[in-house]
């Protein structure tokens, strides 16, 4: 089963920090009972415990959390002035303030605190407020809007509801529903967290999905995109070839306009002559016959000039064709040219979207395997002393089994527990008896083989398995745990504190043992050396 926050999938650092606060809670909560505090000084703790585990809807819109306390008792203000005001929670700043008006002021508490005395102000508008959580120490009113702090047998209980909480937009952390709700409290938000996380897991395969389309897009488009880079090549040459022949043509046209020029220069003149010589005809008449077969002449080459001269306008005019057509073709091979460099922008921006949306993917995929690994240690381990777990380790022990049927090897159960472990706990607190179960549980790990398996069943009981190992051979290792344990000590405020084990031995049968028979031998056992004075090692009878 996979467990996640309400925090972002991004925040692994988070979620770290937020296992870390765990074991930190959890002990100090077990140890409450032992330190003799007022009951405004634990009304105070608990409420700031509840701060700390409770995450409000609209809780990112402000940098303050505002506690109002609506009590005449000022014993439990100075409480919460001395454990919550200006406190930090979530980098968020917890500011305390007492309510002296008549009117409860509406929309400005994240939290409100209201004593037993003054719990009839509470009106149902305040009740319906979605983003206001109250808090009272009055355990006569049962209301579901209502976060309790009952005291029974002096020791002071938190009575939420999940579900209420939930609905209105609440975030509640793993470790106060173990500590205050009730197992399906904690089902519930396990299996809200698990669909969380499967949605997350198929939105994944849905942008991996997305992002294959995309490269085969990509290719394709790669592909289109050499062919055009080649086709503006080729045009490119063409363009080039094509300005050379206007050029070209430029330099003709110039050579006929000049040869245009010089052949009127030379009309102009045969005009200057043909009057010239109408003069001389008016001056010499003798001579009119002579000058006007000259006359004659003389016109008729200006008939053939100038029918040169519209042929040289009719060829000027077609070069003048030829050379628009070709401009035309010029500026349609321009726009080709910006068209396509347009199209190689787009193509470049698409492939730079696709290596981004492929970076993300990949760093999803990183933090979501961390975190799987995170939460398969939760699942496996006991949080307190890292051993495996009961359920863990009848799993393992079990594989453990199978594997000496089928290699025809030989393995022992060692089952441990701590003498007198209440009496340790009542006399010195249950933080001193959390540090002997560290203890012990670390003098096991040094001890284990290669093969060997090693849990912690519940409370001070720990069991172990000896994988190839005769029933001689376990009872020497057994003895040699049972010297280290009572060797060793923790500190306290009073001294140290000396401890002892006892362990039940028996061998596993080979082809007939599960797990489960092991141990119950070995609980006889176990229970023969609690019977015989405690802190020795008893073998039982197969």
């Amino acid at each position: 089963m996979f467990l996640m926050t309400q925090q972002p999938l991004s925040s692994l650092a988070k979620l770290r920090f937020l296992a870390f606060t765990l074991l930190l809670v959890l002990p100090c909560a077990r140890s409450l009972a032992n330190i003799k505090l007022s009951h405004e000084d634990a009304i105070a703790r608990y409420t700031h415990k509840i701060v700390t585990h409770v995450t409000w809807p609209d809780e990112q819109d402000s940098g303050t959390l505002v506690i109002g306390i609506l009590s005449n008792n000022a014993t439990q203000l100075e409480s919460f002035n001395n454990y919550l005001h200006l406190k930090q929670v979530r980098n968020k700043t917890l500011s305390v303030e007492a309510i002296t008006s008549k009117k409860i002021p509406e929309g400005r508490y994240a939290l409100l605190f209201v004593n037993n005395e003054s719990l009839h102000r509470i009106t149902d508008k305040l009740l319906n407020d979605t983003k206001l959580l109250i808090v009272t120490d009055s355990g006569t009113r049962q209301d579901k809007r209502i976060t309790r702090l009952a005291v029974v047998n002096r020791k002071i209980k938190i009575h939420l509801h999940r579900e209420t909480l939930v609905s209105n937009g609440f975030s509640i952390s793993n470790a106060l529903l173990e500590h205050t709700g009730t197992k399906e409290d904690l089902k519930a938000q396990l299996r809200a967290q698990e669909k969380h996380l499967n949605d997350l897991m198929r939105e994944t395969q849905v942008k991996e999905e997305q992002l294959k389309a995309l490269n085969d897009t990509l290719t394709k488009t790669n592909s289109t995109l050499a062919k055009t880079r080649s086709d503006l090549q080729y045009k490119s040459t063409k363009l080039n070839e094509n300005q050379i022949k206007l050029d070209q043509l430029n330099s003709k046209l110039s050579l006929i306009q000049s040869k245009i020029a010089q052949g009127q220069n030379e009309v102009a003149q045969l005009n200057a002559l043909i009057e010239k010589k109408q003069r001389e005809l008016a001056n010499q008449r003798w001579s009119m016959k002579e000058k006007n077969m000259e006359v004659r002449k003389l016109k008729a080459q200006k008939t053939i000039n100038q029918e040169e001269l519209e042929k040289k306008a009719t060829l000027i005019d077609s070069q003048k064709a030829t050379i628009q057509y070709t401009q035309d073709a010029i500026r349609q091979q321009r726009i080709l040219l910006l068209i396509a460099s347009f199209t190689a922008v787009v193509f470049l921006i698409m492939a730079y979207v696709l290596l981004l949306l492929n970076t993300i993917r990949k760093k999803n995929n990183s933090k979501l395997a961390r975190l799987n690994a995170n939460l398969y240690e939760l699942a496996t381990t006991d949080s307190m002393t890292k051993l495996f777990n009961r359920r863990h380790f009848i799993e393992s022990s079990e594989n453990l089994i199978l594997q000496q049927r089928r290699n025809s090897a030989r393995s022992c159960v060692l089952l441990m527990d701590i003498d007198h472990f209440k009496r340790v706990n009542d006399t010195y607190g249950h933080a001193v008896g959390d540090e002997v179960i560290v203890r012990v549980a670390d003098i096991l790990i040094a001890n284990l083989r290669k093969h060997d398996i090693v849990g912690r069943l519940g409370g001070e009981e720990f069991a172990m398995v000896l994988w190839d190992c005769s029933v001689n051979a376990a009872f020497t290792i057994a003895q040699r745990l049972r010297s280290e344990v009572q060797n060793s000590s923790v500190n306290t405020k009073h001294g140290e504190v000396g401890f002892t084990i006892s362990i039940g031995l028996t061998e596993i049968i080979p082809n007939k043992d599960d797990i489960d028979q092991a141990l119950l031998r070995a609980d006889s056992a176990l229970y023969a050396a609690k019977s015989n004075g405690r802190n020795q090692v008893f073998v039982s009878e197969i």
